[in-house]
């Protein structure tokens, strides 16, 4: 069985990917360890047969941890809730437009031009959002 918001590492490459998103017969995957990471499409059929013959295994979440508000400084409670107020707000709500490949752009300079921020800066946003686990503690800086 494959879950959102798994953990996966490649035997041949340590490559190490997130779920992120589950439809129909497909998954939603994107690269943790890449600088920015836009999520590919696969199929569910074959991630599942891949995990099965060992060919990716399932790995401890490297940015799950407990984070103590008070041992945050007030700079990056403003970024968190800042970036997390963005991703809520302004891209939650077209996050099926964000996962497909196409239309993708199109939807991000969309945002960004609503934001008044550049179309990287929304990229940046989403990939820290879907590579460090899609939880308001994922948007620290």
């Amino acid at each position: 069985m494959i879950y959102i918001n798994q953990v996966l590492q490649s035997v041949k490459d340590s490559t190490r990917i997130r779920i992120i998103e589950i439809e129909e017969s497909y998954v939603y995957v994107v690269n943790i360890d890449a600088n920015t990471s836009m999520p590919k499409k696969e199929l569910y059929s074959s991630l599942l047969t891949d995990i099965e013959q060992k060919e990716w295994l399932l790995v401890t979440d490297p940015f799950a941890r407990v984070v103590k508000e008070e041992e945050l400084t007030e700079i990056q409670i403003y970024k968190r809730d800042t970036d997390w107020e963005i991703i809520q707000t302004n891209c939650a709500q077209h996050m099926e437009k964000l996962l497909q490949k196409s239309g993708r752009e199109t939807k991000i300079k969309e945002i960004a031009t609503t934001l008044d921020v550049t179309p990287t800066k929304v990229k940046k946003l989403l990939s820290r959002y879907w590579q460090r686990g899609m939880n308001k503690n994922a948007m620290l800086p």
